[in-house]
């Protein structure tokens, strides 16, 4: 991982030299004009092996009560009306069955009260 300048009278005297997967790895070698340009290359190939695109996010898999406890504890509690809207809203949870906070959606308690109304 280094940037050298070479000083053998080539057009593009400046060597950037880098093994991003590690010593074992492959090594990439490429001349340029400027010390800049280089060095961002330098940063782009060691940052891109960091980036792995193949791995998605991890979903998350907490449910609408655990949301609703963390919104207490972070922002209702200092609300006038906190305690009423958090246990209004226990009470709409607890009517819902609990979902998984990432499929809820707006139409989820019409499809439940529609559901309710048979």
């Amino acid at each position: 991982m280094s940037v050298r300048n070479l000083k053998d009278g080539h057009k593009k005297p400046w060597l950037c030299e880098c093994y991003p997967q590690g010593s074992k790895g492959k090594r990439i070698r490429k001349r340029f004009a400027t010390k800049g340009e280089a060095t961002a290359f330098e940063r782009y190939t060691m940052n891109e092996i960091d980036d792995k695109p193949w791995l998605a996010d991890k979903t998350d898999n907490r449910r609408l009560s655990e949301l609703l406890d963390l919104w207490w504890k972070l922002h209702a509690k200092n609300l006038k009306s906190g305690a009423h809207a958090y246990r209004r809203l226990q009470i709409m949870c607890e009517q819902l069955n609990d979902p998984i906070a990432a499929t809820f959606t707006a139409t989820l308690p019409r499809k439940q009260t529609h559901c309710r109304a048979w």
